[in-house]
């Protein structure tokens, strides 16, 4: 019986690793626990080459199962970051839930590009594209529209995530956690695997009130925390969430910062003035900074943003490394303690 590529992959893995290892290896078990050949087949596909514009590094060739729509709203799709620089480790899964129209749960560290993946892939596969940020206090008629007055009538007004459930595309919400849990609650129908819809409550006419979710409507969360509680002494405004809305969404994907060798990759593509060994010793100590954060050393988070800052006032200022560190960071480190960090890393890394 066939293996899927997934599988051989997997399989010739685990061999090269018992072989290294002086150990063996049966290449039966997966076929034994798996009969991939009774998973449906897809009849429009994609491929991960065709999204992301290069194969994977492991050489498995992936396929997704390609959108076909008419969108009502061309004009959100975005458009391409042509410095992106696609982060492999996490791809996969964040393109699979959008194709196979799964909700995702993406976690992570600031800046670590949880949203930006999103945008890119949409603008990649050409889908409509709603981001949403949540806040502290947020109300559900913040999300799905309210009565207003206009004219001496009173007229209802869709809220920002409307356009995504009755148009279709994905609707991205940002730091999701910062919301109530009750507003959130409010979007657990949407959360449905089936049979989506919002209800607005309030609407004036009573036909209007439940409105089902477009068929290629898309929804992914992205927040620092996965909104138990965990973490709340770093993400202050961070609410603990119900459990049964986060068990809704099927992908759960943890996003880190990028491996080295890709981070500098991307500083040296988005920014060509900035040279590879340049990039790889900027690289080198925003990973100082991270695991002096990490670690509760230092209060202020060094994210690819930084990096990205930092690159931008160096073509500013005439080619100032130092300053233009300190422009995009280091000036906001207050205590004697957080200097000291900050400048055994710029001792550490050198960028004379």
């Amino acid at each position: 019986m066939a293996m899927s590529p997934a599988v051989e992959a997997l399989v010739k893995k685990k061999k090269q690793e018992a072989e290294a290892s002086g150990a063996t290896i049966t290449t039966s078990a997966p076929a034994i626990l798996l009969d991939m050949s009774k998973v449906p087949a897809l009849k429009n596909k994609i491929t991960y080459k065709d999204i992301v514009g290069e194969e994977h590094p492991d050489g498995v060739k992936r396929e997704y199962p390609a959108i076909k729509c008419k969108w009502y709203h061309p004009e959100d799709i975005p458009e391409k970051d042509e410095g992106w620089v696609p982060d492999h480790k996490v791809l996969p899964e964040m393109i699979a839930s959008i194709m196979y129209g799964h909700n995702g749960l993406v976690v992570g560290e600031p800046g670590t590009g949880k949203t930006t993946d999103q945008r890119e892939i949409c603008a990649r596969i050409r889908m409509p594209y709603y981001r949403v940020n949540g806040m502290e206090g947020m109300e559900p008629a913040d999300l799905f529209g309210q009565v207003h007055l206009s004219a001496g009538a009173t007229v209802w007004v869709d809220g920002p995530i409307m356009r995504a459930v009755r148009h279709g595309g994905l609707l991205a919400i940002d730091e999701p956690f910062k919301m109530p849990p009750g507003t959130l609650m409010g979007m657990q129908w949407l959360a449905e695997k089936q049979d989506r819809a919002v209800m607005l409550y309030g609407h004036p006419d009573p036909e209007q009130v439940k409105v089902e979710a477009h068929k290629e409507m898309r929804m992914v969360l992205c927040d620092n925390a996965r909104g138990t509680g965990d973490n709340m002494d770093v993400y202050a405004a961070t609410n603990v969430q119900d459990a049964s809305f986060i068990n809704r969404m099927q992908y759960k994907i943890r996003k880190t910062y990028m491996e080295e060798d890709t981070e500098a990759r991307a500083v040296n593509h988005k920014y060509p003035w900035i040279m590879p060994n340049l990039a790889k010793r900027m690289v080198k100590f925003a990973g100082l900074m991270r695991k002096a954060w990490a670690q509760g050393a230092i209060e202020m988070p060094f994210s690819f943003r930084e990096l990205e800052t930092w690159s931008e006032i160096i073509a500013e200022n005439g080619g100032d490394v130092h300053v233009a560190l300190d422009s995009a960071y280091g000036n906001l480190l207050e205590s004697g303690d957080e200097k000291e960090v900050f400048m055994k890393a710029v001792q550490d890394v050198s960028f004379e």
